[in-house]
């Protein structure tokens, strides 16, 4: 339904701190429809490692827009024993992005596969 009447989809990734799909799996769905995803990362649920494996993965896939965020706190969510991770912040993700579309590793220095292509941004509140 959406094919030809938007440009791209927003794919949350985990809002309001409640389990739901992964935006990876989401935004690549979207992509074989022919629609262009937004695939958000929360830091929230993962260590830098897994966030630098969700980029490259990413990059991998096709998916060129990533939408950074910090993420909800896990109170705010249906599962609030859950423990937040939050070793990133939305503006450090940002910043592990740039790096890697410059083709720089974190801890070799240069990515063995080149450098990705990813459009990153962020999202503000205004009223903060």
């Amino acid at each position: 339904l959406l094919k030809d009447k938007v440009h791209a989809v927003n794919i949350t990734d985990g809002s309001r701190a409640v389990m739901r799909m992964c935006s990876l799996a989401m935004s690549k769905l979207l992509l074989e429809n022919e629609i262009e995803p937004v695939m958000q990362i929360s830091c929230r649920d993962r260590n830098k490692i897994a966030l630098q494996s969700d980029i490259l993965g990413a990059n991998a896939l096709g998916i060129r827009n990533i939408l950074c965020i910090t993420g909800d706190s896990v109170k705010a969510g249906d599962q609030q024993d859950a423990k937040a991770v939050h070793e990133f912040e939305s503006v450090r993700l940002l910043q592990q992005i740039q790096a890697f579309n410059k083709g720089i590793d974190p801890t070799l220095g240069e990515l063995s596969d080149n450098n990705t292509f990813i459009f990153a941004g962020a999202a503000a509140d205004p009223n903060c």
